[in-house]
């Protein structure tokens, strides 16, 4: 309510309307969400960013249609990214030795995306691939240092502008540049478009990136079958195993199941209620009603805590 009154009281801030709608996006109230960041964007086309949030929050919503999707993407490439990215340097073009494969991120710390790569840097041939990391987050921390032990070459690009990041994995000499979870968090998929590398490749994002200058989308036949009308710049490049994720350390050992000793089933989301639409909501409440005495826990860091927001979920499943 709050928000919704300072909003109304300064219409023309669109770092207000950027808060009001991170917010209503957190407690998965899309529409209103979409309203502000739009209205955000509206009034400061020039950020980058908070174009990024506006796609965030198009990729959550199941009204947003693909091709409105992607011209969203394209619209944000056009009015963001360089119109002609500079050539990557001169590579060798000999065909026996050692690729470099740079992966460009800002997770590579205790995060989902780095449990998704760290068996990845750790069993590539080094016959065939050398992996180069390059950090562009400013977290690290006890992952970070298994990551880049497990890789070949750390370079950290947290501090430097989008060209003069590319500048340095260019010099680099990487011959393929992995851009992880690029419109996602802190993550710097704008690098990218300086063409650091001969060859671009996009992984693990929510989405297309946008961008001429990446080349292929790494992907399965489940997120993109052969029929997929998704919007994209990047060729399809499906493999058959895609998700390769790193058994955490501290996971404890599997319990009994609690449903033999309570005589119910008890559900468990612990997914951000930004991803938890009207849509799916519904569809859980219709299994809850088939099965009687089940209930669902939901938990996702210290969201829970608003009262607005548990109120929504408790009539959206009833």
């Amino acid at each position: 309510m709050l928000l919704r009154r300072a909003a109304a009281c300064h219409p023309a801030s669109a770092r207000l309307h950027a808060v009001a709608g991170e917010y209503f996006q957190t407690v998965g109230h899309l529409a209103a969400a979409l309203r502000h960041l739009r209205r955000a964007v509206a009034l400061d086309p020039q950020t980058a960013r908070l174009h990024q949030q506006l796609l965030f929050a198009l990729v959550l919503d199941p009204e947003t249609s693909n091709p409105a999707l992607f011209a969203e993407y394209r619209r944000w490439a056009r009015r963001h990214m360089p119109s002609a990215p500079s050539a990557p340097g001169a590579t060798d073009r000999d065909p026996d030795r050692v690729l470099k494969v740079g992966y460009l991120s800002a997770d590579l710390y205790d995060h989902p995306v780095a449990y998704l790569i760290e068996d990845l840097i750790r069993h590539h041939d080094r016959s065939q691939v050398s992996p180069q990391l390059f950090a562009a987050g400013m977290r690290s921390d006890a992952t970070s240092r298994r990551l880049a032990a497990s890789a070949d070459g750390w370079r950290s690009v947290a501090a430097l502008a989008d060209v003069d990041a590319a500048r340095v994995i260019s010099e680099s000499r990487v011959d393929i540049l992995v851009s992880l979870a690029g419109h996602t968090g802190d993550n710097r998929v704008a690098i990218a478009a300086h063409r650091p590398a001969p060859v671009q490749v996009n992984l693990h994002d929510l989405s297309t990136s946008g961008l001429d200058a990446v080349d292929y989308w790494l992907t399965d036949s489940h997120l993109h079958p052969a029929d997929t009308d998704e919007g994209r710049t990047e060729a399809l490049w499906r493999i058959d195993s895609l998700y390769l994720h790193h058994w955490p350390d501290d996971v404890p050992a599997p319990s009994p199941l609690p449903a033999q000793a309570h005589g119910f089933v008890t559900f468990g989301c612990f997914a951000s209620p930004a991803k938890l639409n009207g849509r799916v909501l519904a569809a859980w409440a219709r299994i809850l009603n088939e099965l009687p005495r089940s209930q669902i826990l939901f938990a996702y860091r210290q969201a829970f805590a608003d009262r607005l927001l548990r109120e929504r979920f408790r009539a959206l499943l009833e």
